[in-house]
């Protein structure tokens, strides 16, 4: 960054998928946090997929890690160690047995921000966890019920 940010000197490590933890780093990225974002090494992980990715990545850097490897787990220990900020999607981190207890007993300078991308205050949401879907939003939010479709299947909001 050029040194003229808000944040500047804020260390914000982001482990998250979805749009919600990518969202966010970006918007601190962009008042001069310097955001880390880690992508796990494991098959199938689509980060990346969502069509606003490339936007939610500016102004950070991201690398890959196995969080199963013992250096892997080394190199997030000091990182974690060095952050002010941990921006997740969920708990326990990466595959790690870091829960939110462990992480602020180890890492007590460390603030933790979980951004699911869906709550579940009450334990009745049922697609609570799950991968964020356009539709779903539209049908939780009520939106798609005013869609009109002769297909009788979903239709996305124009």
């Amino acid at each position: 960054m050029d040194g003229h940010g808000a944040l500047d000197g804020l260390r914000v490590l982001e482990i998250a998928t979805g749009i919600a933890g990518p969202f966010a780093g970006m918007l601190l990225a962009d008042h001069g946090a310097d955001v880390l974002t880690v992508d796990p090494v494991t098959e199938g992980h689509a980060r990346g997929a969502a069509d606003g990715q490339a936007v939610w990545d500016r102004g950070k850097t991201r690398v890959r890690l196995d969080f199963a490897s013992d250096s892997g787990r080394r190199w997030l220990a000091d990182r974690l160690a060095a952050a002010d900020v941990l921006l997740v999607s969920q708990l326990p981190v990466g595959g790690t047995e870091w829960d939110r207890r462990a992480l602020t007993e180890t890492f007590p300078a460390l603030e933790v921000l979980v951004m699911p991308p869906y709550l579940d205050i009450d334990g009745s949401t049922p697609w609570a966890g799950g991968a964020e879907s356009h539709g779903l939003l539209s049908a939780a939010a009520g939106t798609a019920y005013s869609q009109a479709s002769t297909d009788d299947v979903p239709v996305e909001l124009v």
